[in-house]
């Protein structure tokens, strides 16, 4: 028998015909990925078009190659951009900036092989910001009564993503050096006199953020009417609600306008996310959107039957409710998937939460029926679990601590082909004894029989 010791493994065959042979086996690793240099980092704009980020030049693998080497990230902050083309075939990854939205992120960009062996490097993603512009909406026309001042308020009409309006420098221009408005931050009072009844007077309104400058022009129709415009007699005041709630019978607008013709009809605008109703006794109804916080401003409108206007703008701000994340999904292992011992099995799992674009961030959690806790992320590699039948959870949490939850169920076998080795090596170990014995008898009959003609001698 021929005991042969290679560089990693001690082998001894014994075969069918009770002949005693050896081998050597001789055991690779499978090498890591690499990447090849230094990812650059991803430089755009605020508002800027999809950026195309193409890897292939930058993954080298000496067994794999093209679709059989993936790549994704990881520390992502998807609040400033989103996106698209991780774990795919063609190793482009698209960015595509948020709108409005600017900052830095360092993310970990990962490149892995067939083994889910891997490789990391750390990238920015950077997005500078750019000045827009202010901008103008929609200014209303006005019909007002000479000598009777008339108060508007812009503010709705005007926005600057960047600049609070209060910084913005307002101008206003009618041809008359200013003699018949006053202007107090974006609210003007008109008041025409009596010689420009019947008139048409074409205004400019100028919007400044210090480096742009925008104009719009309105009209303005001085009437001689007995019976005033509708006029706004104190301000409507502002409105806080819950995400997901209903406000009735907030106010009545009559309390807030008057026309001595009572001829006057209300109408809003502004209106994106919340819904307003006016209801036929001019009371206001006020809901919020479920999925949805932040402040819109709205314009109530009172207009009388010749088209004269007044008007009064307010804020509803959506408060958050914390919402629970949403269903939680294990998309690796599937359910069933049976394993080898020491094979290395994928965790991967996805969920969404509404809250995340306010800021809530997600926990994921991955635990085994038998072995507890195995890990924390989005994706776990290069995970071993012992022999038997694993119930996996996969547990999501959010910043207040409410959870979704995943199961599936996998079982790892013993290797196929370990208790047949064991077998293999007692049979191995009792027929080598045996024969060892076989080889002392016939020494030692040997060595009896050489005496014994010795002696006969």
């Amino acid at each position: 028998m021929i005991l042969v010791l290679s560089s990693s493994v001690f082998w001894v065959v014994f075969d069918n015909k009770i002949n005693y042979t050896s081998a050597s086996i001789e055991t690779s690793r499978s090498q890591a990925p690499q990447i090849n240099g230094t990812i650059p980092n991803i430089e755009l704009t605020e508002d800027s078009p999809p950026f195309t980020l193409n890897l292939t030049p930058y993954e080298s693998d000496h067994n794999d190659s093209g679709a059989n080497l993936v790549w994704y990230f990881t520390n992502e902050n998807t609040s400033l951009y989103s996106i698209i083309g991780e774990n795919s075939s063609d190793d482009l990854i698209i960015i595509t900036p948020r709108p409005d939205r600017f900052g830095s992120n360092l993310v970990i960009v990962w490149l892995v092989d067939s083994d889910d062996q891997n490789a990391s490097q750390y990238l920015w993603i950077n997005i500078t910001p750019v000045n827009d512009p202010p901008t103008i909406y929609d200014l209303p026309d006005l019909i007002i009564q000479y000598d009777n001042p008339y108060l508007f308020d812009y503010e709705p009409y005007v926005y600057d993503i960047e600049t609070p309006k209060h910084e913005l420098l307002f101008e206003v221009f009618d041809g008359y050096e200013g003699k018949y408005f006053e202007i107090n931050n974006l609210y003007v009072i008109f008041n025409y006199s009596q010689e420009m009844v019947g008139q048409v007077v074409y205004v400019t309104i100028s919007i400044s953020d210090g480096e742009t400058m925008i104009q719009d022009v309105f009209k303005i129709q001085i009437l001689d009417d007995p019976c005033p415009p509708p006029k706004l007699v104190r301000l409507i005041p502002d409105i806080k609600l819950h995400e997901g709630t209903t406000k009735y019978i907030l106010f009545d607008l009559d309390d807030y306008f008057k026309n001595l013709d009572n001829d006057v009809t209300y109408s809003v605008s502004g209106v994106m996310y919340i819904d307003i109703i006016i209801n036929p006794n001019n009371t206001i109804n006020i809901s919020a959107p479920s999925d949805w916080i932040g402040e819109e401003i709205v314009t109530f409108h009172a207009r009388d039957c010749v088209g004269a206007t007044a008007e009064d703008s307010i804020v509803v701000t959506v408060l958050p409710v914390n919402d629970p994340p949403g269903p939680a999904q294990i998309n690796k292992p599937e359910q069933g998937v049976e394993f080898d011992e020491d094979e290395i099995i994928d965790f991967e799992g996805v969920c969404d939460d509404p809250d995340l674009i306010y800021g809530d961030n997600l926990t994921f959690k991955w635990f085994s029926s038998v072995l507890g806790e195995i890990g924390q992320g989005k994706i776990l590699k290069n995970i071993t679990l012992p022999i038997g039948k694993h119930v996996i959870t996969l547990e999501v949490s959010d910043n207040s601590g409410l959870k979704s939850n995943a199961t599936t169920q996998i079982t790892v076998l013993e290797k196929v082909g370990s208790q047949e080795s064991k077998s293999d090596y007692y049979t191995i170990l009792i027929f080598g004894g045996i024969g060892i014995i076989i080889i002392i008898i016939i020494l030692v009959f040997v060595l009896f029989l050489m005496i014994k003609k010795k002696k006969q001698r």
